[in-house]
């Protein structure tokens, strides 16, 4: 097969799980000989994943759009396109909108659009309608992350019968490291501080576990607008001297090795990546009811599912972890199985058979 030229294209390029996924696509598939090219409709923000784009010889254009729907950008980015006609146009979150009056212009190049999340949580009314057209006139063909997300897709678009579903996936040998030895029981939760992530259940859970279970921990890795919050709950709580909040950390596979139990709080999510990470660390998983979660996680199996909101639920599930090792051991040599299933090239080699595919070439 020929080698080809393929544009991502996102909104920006900030420390969460789309754009995470992006960055790994995106120099996997740099080593891989195709042409690769990263638009960033914001200006650089300075962080580890755009370091690690041009690390790896993957050219990243800024585009330094400002907040909000900006009609002279999508004009400046039509341009851009034309001019380097690829062969695939990729496209990430907020980004899609965009490639709408270069998707009536170029009807060769293959149209992907990743869908990161529940259907009427990825875009607002207006966007979807936009959406729509290019699902349904211009070729776009939207991938869902997970079975959970495709469903609510044929929901919201009727006329998606099928659409592709291509699970997220990770890097896996980053996180597959020997367990290092630690002391206590060590809950470990990677998250924005930000209410869809919802913490303070989480916070209200170990508070309860904590009351039946001596010698837990919890670590909570990440930042964000609720962090002084949850600290201050945490002291209200009286567990403040037993969660570690850590902030954004660049050593996340060593923190997962030093772990006990993947936990999970949020009230609505894609597929997170995080509980990749985490299975492929040897972690059992605790969380909420939430897409992709419900879609990898079997109870007593690899970990369990609780209901959104059940800090009661939670506590209890978190204590049974704690008092049960053979349970925990038999799941972490399970999950360590288990996340082959969702290596990075397992997920690169799917999207550029699609492709391929797209473009009559497969």
């Amino acid at each position: 097969m020929r080698k080809l030229k393929i544009i991502h294209v996102i909104q920006g390029i900030v420390i969460h799980g789309a754009e995470k996924m992006l960055v790994d696509m995106a120099i996997g598939q740099k080593k891989s000989g195709h042409d690769v090219t990263v638009v960033s409709q914001y200006a650089r923000q300075g962080n580890a994943y755009e370091d690690a784009l041009e690390e790896a010889g993957v050219r990243v254009i800024y585009f330094g759009k400002p907040l909000g729907f900006n009609l002279p950008h999508m004009a400046k980015l039509t341009r851009f396109m034309k001019a380097e006609h690829p062969d695939v146009v990729h496209t990430h979150l907020h980004a899609a909108i965009y490639l709408v009056p270069y998707y009536m212009i170029d009807r060769r190049c293959a149209k992907v659009h990743t869908v990161h999340s529940i259907a009427t949580f990825e875009f607002g009314y207006m966007h979807r309608m936009f959406q729509r057209f290019a699902y349904k006139f211009l070729g776009e063909v939207p991938v869902s992350i997970c079975k959970s997300v495709q469903k609510t897709m044929i929901d919201e678009y009727g006329f998606l019968k099928n659409p592709p579903v291509i699970y997220n996936s990770i890097v896996r040998s980053d996180f597959n490291l020997p367990k290092i030895s630690h002391d206590n029981f060590v809950f470990v939760n990677v998250a924005s501080h930000t209410d869809v992530k919802n913490q303070a259940m989480l916070l209200n859970a170990f508070a309860k576990a904590a009351k039946r279970r001596n010698g837990i921990r919890l670590r909570l890795i990440g930042d964000g607008p609720n962090r002084q919050a949850l600290e201050q709950q945490a002291k209200a709580l009286g567990i403040f001297d037993y969660v570690e909040f850590l902030g954004i950390r660049h050593d996340v596979p060593e923190l997962l090795a030093k772990s006990d139990v993947f936990v999970l709080s949020s009230d609505t999510e894609g597929m997170p990546l995080s509980i990749l990470e985490a299975f492929a660390a040897g972690l059992p998983v605790l969380s909420t009811d939430v897409s992709g979660s419900r879609d990898v996680v079997e109870n007593g199996i690899n970990g369990f599912i609780v209901p959104i909101g059940d800090a009661a639920e939670m506590a209890d599930k978190m204590v049974c972890f704690a008092e049960n090792t053979p349970l925990t051991e038999t799941i972490s040599v399970h999950n360590r199985e288990y996340s082959k299933e969702f290596d990075f090239d397992v997920m690169e080699g799917k999207y550029t058979e699609l492709y391929y595919e797209l473009l009559g070439e497969g």
